[in-house]
């Protein structure tokens, strides 16, 4: 397997995502390489990443400290910023949304909810 598909593999499983087939040409090339409820994910294999180097020193230094590394990226000229942190420590956070579950279903007696605007007059 080439070292990029593993990488999306990888990515998609510690995400709790799959990784979607194709997702570098034909129709699918707009839809990203992990499927991820809510979110976008691009995963990026390259020898050498500057931002990684970065990374790595805050990494060490926060180890010294007993925390979690994060690392903001702000680029001169480039309106918001990025944060840069381990996977693993990213998909340990609360708001990171897993695969989409089967809601149950309502029991007896209860009405499921409605979608849509409600209609006039109740």
């Amino acid at each position: 397997m080439k070292a990029w598909k593993a990488a999306e593999y990888r990515a998609a499983e510690t995400l709790g995502g799959k990784r979607r087939v194709l997702s570098g040409g034909g129709a699918h090339q707009d839809q990203g390489d992990v499927e991820l409820p809510g979110w976008f994910v691009e995963v990026k294999y390259r020898k050498l990443w500057h931002a990684f180097s970065l990374f790595l020193e805050v990494e060490k230094k926060a180890k010294k400290e007993g925390k979690n590394a994060l690392l903001i990226l702000t680029e001169k000229n480039t309106h918001g910023q990025l944060a840069v942190m381990r996977i693993e420590e990213f998909a340990k956070l609360p708001e990171v949304p897993r695969r989409a579950k089967v809601a149950p279903r309502p029991g007896p007696g209860v009405d499921p909810p409605r979608r849509g605007r409600p209609r006039k007059g109740g």
